[in-house]
């Protein structure tokens, strides 16, 4: 469901409200550890930090990017991650919550924005997908009740991918954990 507009990069993108629910927050995982084919479960937590997951009605937490990822599956994506970087690491996990490699297209438009951008990823989107007619969907994920918001970054990369896609680059922000 689109919600509205917000800007991104100078442009307008869409808005898409999720009513995904924040759970109490928890020790963050470091992600970007992890290695292809390790599960997003076993990942080192860092007790100092604390991150906000979708509170899932079994109880269980996880991150909403691995929701936003099983939707653009859903929508027909063959090639769907979200993904975490840190410290010069970079790394994608699909909506099973396993680390994967990228497909040679993701490898394509990920090297293609690294040397474009001095061989830097910060500012990356939390999820991407890809679709078999070209189109590549980028998410940019806000959790409201935390308060995040779109950063400087974000608003770089995003021009970066306009610059390099052009039509062929869906990006959105999906807004979650929002105050009832």
């Amino acid at each position: 469901m689109d919600d509205g507009v917000t800007l991104l990069g100078g442009k307008e993108v869409r808005v898409i409200r999720k009513e995904w629910k924040s759970g109490s927050p928890q020790p963050y995982r470091k992600t970007y550890n992890l290695l292809p084919g390790q599960s997003w479960y076993k990942a080192e937590i860092t007790p100092g930090k604390m991150e906000h997951y979708e509170q899932m009605d079994i109880g269980e937490q996880i991150p909403v990017g691995a929701l936003i990822a099983a939707e653009l599956s859903d929508d027909g994506a063959h090639f769907s991650v979200f993904t975490e970087m840190w410290a010069g690491k970079f790394v994608m996990v699909d909506q099973y919550l396993k680390c994967i490699e990228p497909s040679r297209e993701a490898e394509k438009i990920i090297s293609k924005l690294r040397q474009e951008n001095g061989a830097k990823l910060g500012g990356f989107p939390d999820a991407f997908g890809i679709f078999p007619d070209g189109h590549i969907a980028f998410r940019e994920v806000k959790n409201v009740s935390a308060k995040d918001r779109l950063g400087e970054k974000q608003h770089e990369f995003s021009r970066l991918i306009r610059k390099l896609f052009g039509e062929k680059a869906d990006i959105a922000v999906v807004e979650w954990g929002i105050p009832n």
